[in-house]
């Protein structure tokens, strides 16, 4: 756990004093400086219930949000890059944003303008549920019930009596939330959609029930009673109060700062083992640096994993390269250690490619020249001056999402990347796509010309709970692959019981590299 993490786990902040300045309302911004130690308060026009996102802009600094009574209600990591986006209800106003800077730095925090409030089938299939409707719905009361769930854990996980009968490695799930108003909603569920849930007639129960495969593994939060918004604001109403479930004692990250920060997780017992997940830290070194992005005026934070027992320099070595490394910091180290000690992986260095900001991933990882100029003509001499840098043959570079992408991209342009390892790759991307025009497949298109295809090794992964929609992940991930096979490439193929999630991305990365050697 980082020293901040511990901190705040402890409620200590070691600040050298703490300003009080103007108000935040709503579509405001405000700009400051302050030293290291330091923090600055900033009151928000909010009332009670009220929905308050936007972003802070500055280096390493955090975000705390403090209630009327000056307790703290939520605290907020920052990522790399410089931009943090939060979202929360103000549940005891008048309530105050602290911005915390453990390094002197130049902080910009502005806060976005709700639009103006909006007009606010499943079916009954788990055997627990029907079993205790008729009580619940004379009115007489759902304690035992919450009791009996609490000793059986939640979501539900049911096989006997389903109606209609499940299938062999099937399993049925059922979610639940306790005692909200109006309305909770699932983010993360299993059909890859934020699902709301029902309200068993009589009762404080909320519910939704999925039938999914025994392998099944995914992380979810629950929003109950986001207030009532215009559709573009949705996701924000939602963000500020998605937290983990109750109900739900396994989360992840295993060091989330609170309820809101950490996920809740269900791995049914099919699904591919992966101890890793519930490591505290890795036992191999780290290193950092920082070299100019693709962008004048940018950086890209780069991270070397050494695991313990691997020297550098030595040309058995493997080298691993991954993106979005602002999100892996803290998790990855204990996957590469296991996967290190696993039989047939030769010595491998990871190294982490760190995002400038959000709104640079946008512009980076999908095919863009710059950046694919970065690689070839920053990246590689950096590598290769460190002795980092391998064959061909032993260069694997890997992401997930847009990181799926970019290293797919990677693989058709650089002539020193071996084999390409994409975990739900953005496929479906194609040049004009915010602008709603353009033809999809366009990777495709240019795999199926580029002669360097057949040279790489490919591994390919998607859920099954990431088809259809406008990002069809699953369905053009089939697409890439059919394209690479007609090329003569050699592919490998695996779909998972899973969404678009973290936390199997992490579960499988390390059998995926393992394949590739």
């Amino acid at each position: 756990m980082s020293w901040w993490r511990l901190a705040g786990a402890l409620c200590l902040w070691p600040a050298l004093g703490v300003m009080a300045q103007g108000r935040l309302p709503a579509g405001g911004s405000i700009s400051g400086t302050l030293a290291a130690g330091q923090a600055v308060r900033h009151a928000l026009q909010a009332a009670d219930g009220e929905l308050v996102f936007g972003q802070l802009h500055g280096q390493g600094l955090r975000l705390v949000v403090l209630g009327r009574d000056g307790r703290v209600q939520r605290r907020f990591a920052a990522v790399a890059g410089g931009v943090l986006d939060y979202q929360f209800l103000c549940r005891q106003a008048p309530c105050t944003l602290e911005v915390r800077a453990p390094q002197a730095a130049a902080y910009q925090l502005q806060r976005g303008r709700v639009g103006p409030a909006a007009i606010a089938g499943d079916t009954l299939a788990s055997p627990l549920l029907r079993a205790w409707q008729p009580r619940l719905a004379a009115g007489m009361g759902s304690q035992a019930f919450w009791q009996q769930v609490a000793q059986q854990g939640s979501p539900l996980q049911e096989r006997d009596g389903v109606q209609p009968p499940l299938a062999d490695e099937e399993v049925l799930l059922t979610f639940l939330w306790r005692g909200a108003r109006h309305g909770v909603t699932l983010l993360g569920a299993p059909s890859g959609s934020h699902d709301p849930l029902l309200r068993l007639a009589g009762s404080d129960v909320w519910y939704r029930s999925y039938r999914v495969p025994a392998s099944l593994r995914l992380s979810y939060q629950l929003a109950p009673d986001a207030p009532p918004v215009e559709p573009a604001w949705r996701r924000e109403a939602l963000l500020a109060v998605a937290q983990r479930d109750p109900l739900n004692r396994h989360c992840f990250p295993p060091q989330a700062l609170d309820d809101f920060d950490a996920r809740s997780v269900v791995t049914l017992p099919a699904a591919l083992p992966a101890p890793w997940l519930a490591a505290a830290a890795g036992q191999g070194q780290w290193q950092q640096a920082w070299l100019p992005a693709a962008q004048a005026g940018e950086q890209y934070r780069i991270d070397v994993y050494q695991p313990a027992g691997v020297t550098a320099g030595r040309p058995e070595n493997g080298l691993l390269l991954l993106f979005d490394g602002e999100a892996l910091r803290e998790q990855v180290a204990p996957a590469l250690d296991w996967l290190q000690q696993q039989p047939g992986m030769r010595p491998t260095l990871t190294v982490l490619i760190s995002n400038a900001s959000p709104a640079a991933r946008g512009r980076d990882l999908p095919p863009n020249p710059a950046f694919r100029h970065w690689l070839a003509h920053t990246l590689q001499p950096w590598l290769a001056a460190r002795q980092l840098l391998p064959r061909r043959e032993q260069v694997i570079i890997s992401g997930a999402s847009y990181g799926g992408l970019a290293a797919a991209w990677a693989g058709l342009t650089q002539d020193w990347i071996g084999a390409v390892y994409a975990q739900s790759g953005s496929f479906w991307w194609q040049p004009q796509w915010q602008q709603g025009s353009g033809e999809p497949g366009w990777l495709m298109r240019e795999a199926a010309r580029a002669a360097t295809a057949r040279h790489v090794r490919w591994r390919l992964e998607a859920g099954m709970y990431e088809g259809g929609g406008s990002h069809p992940i699953l369905e053009s991930s089939r697409h890439l692959r059919d394209v690479l096979t007609a090329a003569g490439a050699q592919v490998q193929y695996a779909e998972f019981a899973a969404g678009h999630d973290r936390l199997h991305w992490l579960a499988t990365l390390p059998y995926g590299v393992l394949a590739l050697q």
